[in-house]
């Protein structure tokens, strides 16, 4: 029996680590604080928010950035595959401070073709610069390792950054449609992952808003608004002190069909009908 024993092979998922909400903002705050880290924190503020991979960020070259008309295109050489070719708009402002920076660093090292890199190979220790070559994967490998250690945050790796920026979205609600559309091709696994997310955050959602829904009728009838006196001085699915605007919400139509039918048996008991 024993002569025969193979360990089962253990599973390693394909799902990369994602920081939390926190642990980004950290990242963040830790990559700004140091002149040596800035191209860290430039390049971190642009994965975080266009979703793009390694890859396609290493590759972008001066022509793919419109400042003017904020968008970023990921080319066709520099994309995994056809379906990653994609143009991006730039919403955050902090993004478009990114990129400033990133196009007047490029240059500094002697980008100013179209087809020169926003991230031009340098040795390390040089200041000579090759801008028709883009940087290499370990281009910043050690001021990266430097702001992992600083923050705490030892398992961050460059390629956990697009995961992290789609979860963000998946987590907010955004649906798989316009992930994809800014993100570019998923695999079938992450597709999934992905959609487990958005459902998740849209559930809880909804029991928020049912709390909210419940604590309102609650709120109505303690002050004798549901059950007695006068619906026309104040409806009761109107509290006294309403939320603010953020926190109201939208109620189904099954909702409202349920507030019509409460209605209407206030106004028959008020005012039977003689027979």
């Amino acid at each position: 029996m024993q002569r025969n024993y193979r360990p089962l092979r253990e599973e390693i998922s394909e799902i990369p680590r994602a920081l939390t909400p926190g642990e980004q903002e950290k990242w963040l705050q830790t990559a700004a604080r140091h002149p040596r880290w800035q191209l860290v924190y430039w390049y971190s503020l642009l994965a975080f928010d266009t979703c793009m991979g390694t890859n396609e960020i290493r590759t972008l070259q001066l022509r793919h950035v419109n400042l003017n008309g904020r968008t970023v295109t990921v080319s066709r050489e520099g994309a995994k595959n056809k379906h990653r070719h994609r143009t991006i708009e730039i919403v955050d402002d902090r993004v478009l401070f990114a990129l400033e920076n990133l196009m007047r660093r490029a240059a500094e090292l002697g980008a100013t073709e179209p087809h020169h890199y926003l991230f031009p190979f340098k040795h390390h220790g040089s200041k000579t610069a090759f801008p028709g070559r883009p940087m290499t994967e370990s281009g910043l490998k050690k001021p990266w390792q430097e702001v992992r250690e600083a923050s705490c945050l030892k398992s961050f790796r460059m390629y956990d950054t697009r995961h992290t920026a789609i979860t963000r979205l998946a987590e907010a609600g955004v649906s798989l449609q316009l992930i994809m559309k800014r993100a570019g091709h998923i695999s079938p696994q992450m597709t999934d992952h992905y959609t487990h997310l958005s459902a998740g955050f849209e559930i809880a959602e909804m029991k928020r808003a049912r709390n909210i829904y419940t604590e309102q009728l609650r709120h109505g009838a303690s002050r004798g608004h549901a059950y007695g006196g006068s619906l026309m001085q104040q409806p009761f699915f109107v509290p006294a002190n309403p939320p603010a605007p953020q926190t109201m919400v939208a109620f189904s139509p099954e909702d409202l069909r349920a507030l019509a039918d409460a209605i209407e048996r206030q106004r028959s008991a008020a005012h039977p009908v003689a027979v």
